[in-house]
């Protein structure tokens, strides 16, 4: 899935999905009467003038990918470059 945050820092753009993250984490979901745990890791990554969104979005993937090999269940934040 692809968030976007216009007009957003990237400071306030992780406290967002800090938020949820815990949000989801705690909330108690349940499947054929079955408990169910659902956690998620994501990737942001800050738009810089001068930067393709191809850039953009391959960072924001490889955060991603640190946040899950890293434990799951966190969030990553990077300014591109």
């Amino acid at each position: 899935f692809l968030i976007l945050f216009p007009e957003t820092s990237l400071k306030n753009a992780h406290m967002i999905a800090e938020r949820l993250r815990e949000t989801i984490a705690n909330k108690e979901f349940s499947y054929n009467g079955m408990p169910l745990k659902i956690t998620f890791s994501g990737g942001i990554a800050e738009y810089q003038q001068g930067v393709y969104v191809d850039a953009l979005i391959n960072t924001a993937d490889k955060l991603l990918y640190r946040a899950k090999h890293g434990g799951k269940n966190m969030v990553i934040a990077a300014i591109t470059s």
